[in-house]
């Protein structure tokens, strides 16, 4: 993906400027607060593959009041890198991994964030909370989802 490309650039042109990483709760709190709205303005594209089974676009309608379109990942990275205006994709970005142990099992897993980016200039509009991929938070996008984005909710 060129956003996480483009990210992770930000992220370490930042670290050079102030000498110091940025604090991730902050951030994304003031990424929420500020650039939210503006996710309004914008056709939101959604990658299909990526949605529980049992949403439907009615589901997705009675939660967010954006404009929206159901549309396949080669859609979202097409829309993204041609920087279309008016629309921005929801991204699944793995960040990290979360390693669970027990007395006899020990997992390993993967870490995501959710983001909505802007496909024109590159911005992050909404993001939202770490979920990790596993039987109780995966790396799916769920109905409730789409209500905290309404909401501008960063958790």
């Amino acid at each position: 993906f060129a956003f996480a490309v483009q990210a992770m650039q930000a992220n370490i042109k930042n670290i050079i400027k102030t000498s110091k990483p940025i604090n991730f709760e902050d951030w994304a709190k003031t990424i929420c607060e500020t650039n939210c709205g503006l996710l309004k303005s914008k056709t939101l594209l959604v990658d299909k593959a990526k949605m529980k089974e049992k949403i439907t676009e009615s589901d997705i309608k009675s939660d967010y009041e954006g404009k929206f379109r159901v549309a396949t990942a080669d859609d979202l990275d097409k829309s993204y890198t041609a920087q279309t205006k008016g629309e921005a994709v929801l991204f699944l970005i793995p960040f990290g991994l979360m390693k669970t142990s027990g007395s006899i099992l020990s997992t390993t897993r993967l870490c995501f964030l959710k983001v909505a980016a802007d496909c024109e200039t590159g911005e992050i509009l909404y993001i939202y909370e770490p979920g990790a991929i596993g039987s109780f938070l995966d790396d799916t996008i769920r109905e409730s989802d789409f209500k905290k984005m309404k909401d501008c909710k960063l958790k």
